[in-house]
């Protein structure tokens, strides 16, 4: 059971997208925001479900939710917005580019709804590919890319073991690093215009 705490929801795939947005609102001075993780995007429509049966919905006045594009971002839409419609909720009416700004106006009777696909319009599938953007310049991304190519290193998730090595150099540790232990140092690079998105979305809600 889910315990509705806060008039602002924000549903994410896992682990790695409440770190990373549990920091981003820290950045944004936002305290109202309430994460929950879905544990997987399979999962959304069942926890949309549990939600909106809830005694204490009522007292939502926006919701957001985001999961990764993977192969297909319209479909991921599409998917996401059909599960709204099934439980009877407010839907974005177009992806507009996957850009994050696709939110509904809070009526009298239903919240505010936001879909964000990751990565917005950063090329690639997931949130990895929009921390990876925002390290573009960084040399020891560059290390590890040419690392991976060099030895022909292969991944069914490329973005996510690059970054994964990544943030391990980064921060000097054997084995593969989450964005649980990068996302709060003060080397993050927050200010990169490929989170700019992000924050916009994460604004819109809570405004």
């Amino acid at each position: 059971m889910i315990t509705i705490t806060s008039p602002h929801l924000l549903l994410v795939e896992g682990k790695d997208e409440v770190e990373f947005f549990k920091a981003l609102q820290l950045i944004l001075g936002i305290t109202s925001l309430q994460m929950i993780d879905c544990k997987g995007r399979n999962e959304i429509p069942k926890v949309i479900e549990t939600l909106v049966i809830s005694p204490k919905f009522s007292m939502v006045r926006a919701m957001g939710i985001v999961r990764d594009a993977d192969e297909n971002p319209s479909g991921a839409f599409t998917s996401i917005c059909a599960c709204l419609v099934e439980n009877e909720l407010l839907t974005p009416e177009t992806l507009k580019l996957l850009k994050p700004l696709e939110i509904t106006e809070q009526s009298k009777d239903y919240p505010a709804v936001g879909v964000m696909i990751m990565p917005g319009t950063i090329a690639g599938k997931m949130l990895e590919d929009l921390c990876l953007a925002a390290f573009v310049d960084d040399q020891i991304l560059k290390c590890v890319e040419a690392y991976f190519e060099c030895h022909g290193v292969t991944s069914h998730n490329p973005s996510k073991a690059k970054l994964t090595t990544f943030l391990a150099a980064k921060i000097n540790e054997k084995g593969a690093v989450g964005l649980e232990k990068a996302v709060g140092r003060d080397w993050w690079p927050w200010d990169h215009k490929a989170f700019d998105e992000v924050k916009a979305f994460i604004t819109l809600l809570t405004t």
